[in-house]
C-alpha cells in the first residue's frame, strides 16, 4: 500500500512538471511572437535616425518596414552619431530584443554599447506619434525631399 502512495505521489508530481514545462514553453513562443520582439535582418537594414539617447527608428525595404528601436540604457551622444554598430549578440544575422543583441558608437571619442529593450514594427499612425512627439520628419520614399544633383563640370567654374 506504502509504494501505491509512493507512485500515485510521484505521478502527480510528474504530470505538474510536465505541466509547467508546457506552459512555460508555450508563454515563450507567445513572447516571441509580440510586438514587443520584433527582428529585422541586418542585411535589410538600410537607414536610421535616432530620436534621443534611447530610441531610434530603423528603415528596412517595404512598405511594413519601419521600426522603432528602444535602448536599455541611454547611449550618450546617439542623436549626433554618424556611424553606428549593430551587435549580433546570437549571431542569429537578426536585431533582435530577445538576443542580448546591442548597438553601439564610438563618435566623440566615448565608446558606448546598449542592450535593446525593444522593437516595435510602426504603422502610420505609429509613424505621425512619433513626428509628433520628436518634433521630426520620418516620412523615406516618394514624399523625401530630393536632394539636388552636382552641377555639371563645365557648368561649375
Amino acid at each position: 500500500m506504502r509504494y501505491l502512495i509512493h507512485l500515485i505521489f510521484a505521478t502527480c508530481v510528474a504530470l505538474m512538471a510536465a505541466a509547467a514545462l508546457a506552459n512555460e514553453t508555450s508563454g515563450s513562443t507567445a513572447k516571441k511572437k509580440s510586438s514587443r520582439d520584433e527582428c529585422v535582418f541586418f542585411s535589410t537594414l538600410y537607414d536610421w535616425r535616432a530620436l534621443d539617447d534611447n530610441n531610434m527608428v530603423l528603415w528596412a525595404p517595404g512598405q511594413r518596414g519601419v521600426y522603432q528601436v528602444e535602448l536599455t540604457l541611454p547611449l550618450l551622444g546617439l542623436r549626433f552619431a554618424e556611424t553606428l554598430a549593430f551587435i549580433d549578440s546570437d549571431e542569429n544575422h537578426q536585431l533582435c530584443s530577445y538576443g542580448r543583441d546591442a548597438v553601439g558608437t564610438n563618435d566623440g571619442g566615448i565608446p558606448g554599447k546598449s542592450s535593446i529593450r525593444r522593437i516595435t514594427r510602426l504603422d502610420a499612425g505609429g509613424i505621425a506619434k512619433l513626428e509628433e512627439k520628436y518634433k521630426v520628419d520620418l516620412s523615406r520614399g516618394k514624399n523625401k525631399k530630393k536632394i539636388p544633383s552636382e552641377p555639371a563640370r563645365e557648368t561649375a567654374q
